[in-house]
């Protein structure tokens, strides 16, 4: 698909990354050491530096509690792992597209 992608093992180390460079996009678990998924997608769309950033949520968990929490913290979409080329090429469609 022709992305560059940068990884961090925690949501501390991805805030260290998004202070040092720019991205287009943030995909976050939601279970990591230090700070989990739901922290830091609170804090990046809490930070207006950091706000305009997609950010998706790719995680094990399916239960629309965590789905419906992900959301109301701010972030643009949610994939259940393992997603499909098809799910991940309709979330990048719809957010940098604004297809659907």
């Amino acid at each position: 698909m022709g992305l560059k992608v940068s990884e961090a093992e925690n949501g501390v180390e991805a805030l260290d990354k998004l202070g040092t460079s720019k991205f287009d996009l943030i995909i976050s678990d939601l279970v990591m050491a230090e700070m989990d998924g739901f922290e830091l997608t609170e804090t990046v769309k809490n930070n207006p530096d950091l706000r305009s950033i997609p950010l998706v949520i790719l995680s094990t968990h399916a239960d629309y509690k965590y789905i419906f929490r992900a959301l109301r913290l701010g972030a643009d979409d949610y994939l259940i792992k393992p997603p499909t080329s098809e799910m991940v090429n309709i979330v990048l469609a719809r957010i940098f597209c604004h297809e659907w």
